[in-house]
Formats: C-alpha cells, sequence, structure tokens
C-alpha cells in the first residue's frame, strides 16, 4: 500500500428524474493520480430530503475502491443540519414479511374454521311432524 499524502473526494449528483437526485461517480484525487469511482448502487433520494444509508457504500473502478459505511448526504442544507434521511433499507424487511405470511397463514385457517362451523346442519331424521312434541317445563 503506498502512500497517498492529500486525499480530495467530489461527489457528482445528477437529476434522475423530477425532484430526485441521484449519486453515481465519485472523483478522487491524490498526490499521485486522479480518476472516476462509480457505484452500483442505486443511490436516490428526493429534493430537501438526505439520502443515508448505514450499510457498505462501494465506489469502485479497476484499481481502486472507496468503502463509506454510515453515508450520509444532502444537496441544498439551509442550516448545515440533514433534513429528514431517506434510508437505503427497503419499507418491507424480513420480519414485516415473516409477520404478514404467519397472519395470511392464520387468516385462512380462521376462515377455513368459521366455513365449516357454519356448514354444521342438524338431522332431521328423528323429526316426525305427526307424532308427539316433546315439550320441557321448567318449573322451579
Amino acid at each position: 500500500i503506498e502512500e497517498i499524502g492529500r486525499l480530495t473526494l467530489e461527489f457528482f449528483f445528477s437529476v434522475k428524474s423530477m425532484g430526485y437526485y441521484m449519486l453515481k461517480k465519485v472523483h478522487y484525487e491524490t498526490s499521485s493520480t486522479s480518476d472516476f469511482l462509480e457505484t452500483k448502487l442505486d443511490i436516490y433520494f428526493p429534493y430537501n430530503f438526505s439520502y443515508h444509508c448505514s450499510q457498505n457504500v462501494v465506489f469502485i473502478n479497476d484499481m481502486v475502491y472507496l468503502n463509506i459505511t454510515n453515508i450520509q448526504v444532502q444537496i441544498d442544507s439551509k442550516d448545515a443540519t440533514f433534513n429528514d434521511a431517506y434510508d437505503c433499507v427497503g419499507f418491507t424487511s424480513i420480519p414485516i414479511w415473516t409477520g404478514i405470511f404467519v397472519t395470511a397463514i392464520l387468516a385462512s385457517i380462521m376462515t377455513w374454521a368459521l366455513i365449516m362451523i357454519m356448514d354444521i346442519r342438524t338431522m332431521d331424521r328423528f323429526d316426525d311432524p305427526k307424532g308427539k312434541t316433546i315439550t320441557i317445563s321448567a318449573a322451579e
């Protein structure tokens, strides 16, 4: 590993679509070399939001890679603080999907059970319309 001396990083943001910024390239410059690094991640965030990712974000080219953990960037911050963060974690995680799956299974079992209970029929084989009816008197 060589001594790099001074290091300058320049992040390039482009407009992805109306109201969304995208970060795809980083330009690095040392005392001896200068080049661009690119990422395979889709780093985009809406206007007036910051982008935050606690996972590793890797910018790479043929010879050099830049690994940034817990990155947070924002364009046009008014008071040098980050606005609400647009996070790289998806809206649904594995525990959420597991909960939805288990709830769906339990709901289908409950639906099946209610259908079976509603389908119970009394037998009329022993009813004789011409015979004597059974009367029960409750006297205390």
